[in-house]
């Protein structure tokens, strides 16, 4: 079916034939890692004054922007993923790429003008498909609903949220499902739309379905069901990383929503920048708009409360989320973004001839260094405590409570190069001494760390397809510090561990 017939189907004989123009919400597509790219200094007085309006709060505040759907799963999540699990080696104790966002305007494109990989069409379809397994519905309807449109097989007298409670009752849509893309997503020369489809098949009696992947407006959307099969369902994404010991809050990137468990308790919510979302801390979310040259602050539970600013970094203390502007190179400014307040940073901006200071901060500890021309970290310490040894640090997170370290270490003999690694290291931030060291199956392209677990985003471990800048995700990992263990599901969907 070519995409002008597509567009008829689903939105009325009148969609074919117009002209393409997007919002800023509606034209940014895809997932790209957190660039530490110089930039210069935000709008400080834009920004105190538009986070003062919308009141990205602190998760200490009893105010939400905007409602939150609480859902009570009717079936366990889908799985679609293989998890393994593996322990420590010794006892010595968000960089993906986003495709190019739709066009603002009607443009003839070649035919061969990929709009996303395979990779994320699976990644997409599996996350709807894990919105309809969790009764998740109102999510999974939404990009359908906000464009008008309809789903396979749903009656004019219905909006597709029915549809698709009607359809998945009794647990037809629990899944579990095997996912495979059957293309990328090609742009369309008339329509200047994308569309690809996926093959989704019952991992219990073999019975399959093709389900579309479309964009309508710079919004991409699944416009069909999996196969309808009675199942019991399995496990979820986050049940697999974390078995009973959840963390208090996890965040999962799902189709334009976001799954978040707090202290046991599972909520969903839509928020359209979910697949653009870099870091979160408390309610605030970071979005890497692609291709822009700027990123969003947004509220988890409200993506309508947003305001541009260059590129930055979110921090904690005390309870409040911080955001720093200019956070790898670059004058800094530092903004409580509960009360719009500018803060003096902890340490001062340096630029040297291949080095810059670098800090982060998360519950009040500070972590300082240098920021080297590999984009790695040098001289790293907090309160004078070395914390680097003779490790080459590149990505580090603190813990939520501030009291732990992780990061990869590119020194080490199982490091790729300067650039590429996947080993894992945990120390203690009072004393620099070494919790655990980990060799993961790919390099690392993230991390987050709460409590006793470090989750880590896992890229290819191609190094032909990274040096040709194919970051794409394949796993996340979760170690856990005390056992040593480190449970591996593949996916890419990113999951995040914030305050």
């Amino acid at each position: 079916m070519s995409t002008e017939d597509l567009l008829r189907r689903h939105f009325g004989a009148a969609a074919a034939a117009v002209e393409v123009t997007t919002t800023p919400a509606d034209a940014i597509v895809g997932h790209v890692r957190w660039a530490r790219t110089v930039m210069g200094l935000a709008t400080a007085a834009v920004l105190i004054a538009v986070i003062a309006v919308t009141g990205l709060m602190s998760r200490n505040s009893d105010e939400l922007i905007g409602p939150a759907t609480t859902i009570t799963p009717t079936t366990a999540p889908i799985v679609t993923e293989t998890t393994t699990t593996t322990t420590r080696p010794q006892d010595t104790t968000t960089t993906t790429v986003t495709t190019a966002p739709t066009p603002t305007t009607s443009v003839e494109a070649a035919p061969t003008d990929v709009a996303w990989s395979e990779a994320e069409a699976v990644r997409e379809v599996e996350n709807y498909l894990a919105e309809l397994a969790a009764g998740a519905y109102e999510q999974a309807a939404w990009p359908v609903e906000n464009n008008g449109g309809m789903l396979d097989g749903q009656a004019s007298d219905e909006m597709p949220v029915e549809y698709l409670q009607r359809v998945c009752a009794g647990g037809r849509c629990a899944g579990p499902y095997t996912v495979s893309a059957n293309g990328p997503g090609v742009i369309d020369p008339v329509t200047s739309q994308a569309s690809s489809t996926v093959t989704v098949t019952h991992a219990g009696s073999g019975e399959s379905a093709a389900l579309t992947l479309a964009t309508f407006e710079g919004q991409r959307m699944v416009l069909g069901v999996p196969p309808l099969v009675v199942s019991e369902g399995a496990p979820g994404l986050v049940e697999r990383l974390f078995g009973e010991d959840v963390p208090d809050r996890v965040v999962v990137q799902r189709f334009d929503a976001f799954e978040i468990w707090e202290r046991g308790q599972q909520e969903w919510v839509t928020n359209w920048w979910s697949g653009q979302v870099e870091q979160i801390e408390g309610n605030a979310a970071l979005v890497d708009q692609a291709g822009t040259g700027y990123q969003r602050v947004v509220a988890v539970t409200d993506p309508s409360s947003s305001v541009e600013t260059e590129w930055g970094c979110l921090m904690t203390r005390g309870g409040d989320v911080l955001l720093l502007n200019g956070c790898w190179t670059g004058e800094w400014a530092y903004t409580d973004l509960a009360t719009g307040e500018s803060l003096a940073t902890p340490i001062s901006f340096e630029q040297g001839e291949a080095e810059s200071r670098w800090f982060t901060e998360r519950a009040g500890t500070v972590v300082t260094g240098w920021n080297d021309v590999d984009g790695n970290l040098v001289s790293v310490e907090a309160n004078g405590v070395d914390l680097e040894g003779d490790d080459y640090i590149g990505y580090l997170k603190l813990s939520v409570d501030g009291t732990k370290v992780a990061y990869t270490d590119h020194r080490d003999p199982n490091s790729y190069s300067h650039f590429y690694s996947p080993v894992v290291v945990v120390k203690d931030v009072a004393t620099g001494n070494e919790i655990g060291r980990w060799v993961l199956d790919g390099p690392v392209g993230g991390l987050e760390f709460s409590g006793d677990w470090v989750v880590a985003t896992e890229l290819t471990g191609d190094i032909q397809a990274l040096s040709n800048g194919d970051f794409g995700q394949v796993a996340v990992d979760a170690i856990n510090i005390v056992t040593g263990t480190v449970n591996r599901v593949e996916t890419g969907t990113r999951v995040f561990l914030p305050s």
